[in-house]
Formats: structure tokens, C-alpha cells, sequence
């Protein structure tokens, strides 16, 4: 089991990527990682793409092509804030291994920390958020989440 100190790091620079399914609680440990450690967290759910908002809407799952054009923006938007924060952490699903890779190779430095919770748990949370992702529509997007690397932290988050 790892705790929030495990996954920081001790110097004054630190990047770190948050990702697992749908209600797993990546914004809830980034928010928590921003307080009590100093991190600034940028939740790229927020440059999600015009057709990806689409597919959500729809309750449809995302292309490849949605994907790589989103990761593109995501890489872009860390490396402009890194300029300016020397600690920060990233939320993103990032359910394909193929788009971790990216963002490693494109974010030296980067550690990878995949957020996980129990099935219930995710359950309660995506029903009481109110928001897009149903725990119906969530059961479709797990089909395509590829597990984390065996170098990848990863954090249960019950």
C-alpha cells in the first residue's frame, strides 16, 4: 500500500499523472496533493475536445483519433505549465498505455500513479456526481482501459 508522501517527491521539482476509470477519485487525490503538498493540479478534462464532449453526451466511446488529438493538447498545455509550477499534477483517465507513453517520452520526469477504487465504490461516486459519466456509460469506457505499467504507482483510493 502507498500513501500521498510515497507518491510525491522530496525535491522542489515534482510532475506526476493521475489516471484510472471513471470515478476512481484521480481529481479527488490531485485536489488533495494541490493542499496538502503544494502541487498545482490541472484537471485536462477541461481541453477536452469539442467531438469528445460529443461522445460523451452521446454516451459513446472515444475514437483512437479523438485520443491521439487530446493527448497533443494535453502534452502541449503541461509543458506551458511547467514554466511556470515547478510541482504539478496531472488528472486524466489516460486509459490507453499508448497515450502514458506518449506523455512519458513528451514530460521527462513524468511518474505515472493509477487511481484505483473498488466497483462499488466507483459506483456510489458516479451516481451521486450528477454529471455525464453514468455508471452505465463508465461500464462501457472500462472495456478500453489498458492496465497500468509495472513501474506505474498505483494508489487504492477507497
Amino acid at each position: 500500500m502507498i500513501f500521498l508522501n510515497d507518491i510525491t517527491n522530496s525535491s522542489d521539482t515534482d510532475i506526476i499523472l493521475l489516471y484510472g476509470l471513471a470515478g476512481a477519485g484521480k481529481s479527488y487525490v490531485g485536489d488533495l496533493l494541490g493542499t496538502e503538498f503544494g502541487y498545482y493540479v490541472y484537471h485536462a478534462d477541461i481541453d477536452s475536445t469539442p467531438e469528445m464532449k460529443l461522445a460523451i453526451s452521446e454516451q459513446q466511446p472515444f475514437t483512437m483519433e479523438m485520443r491521439d488529438r487530446f493527448f497533443e493538447i494535453v502534452a502541449e498545455k503541461i509543458l506551458l505549465l511547467r514554466k511556470n509550477h515547478k510541482k504539478l499534477v496531472i488528472t486524466q483517465a489516460t486509459y490507453k498505455k499508448r497515450h502514458r507513453d506518449y506523455l512519458k517520452t513528451k514530460i521527462p520526469g513524468l511518474k505515472c500513479v493509477c487511481i484505483e477504487a473498488d466497483d462499488n465504490t466507483i459506483v456510489t461516486r458516479l451516481s451521486s456526481r450528477g454529471d455525464l459519466i453514468s455508471p452505465e456509460y463508465a461500464k462501457v469506457l472500462r472495456q478500453s482501459f489498458e492496465a497500468p505499467d509495472k513501474d506505474d504507482f498505483i494508489f487504492i483510493n477507497s
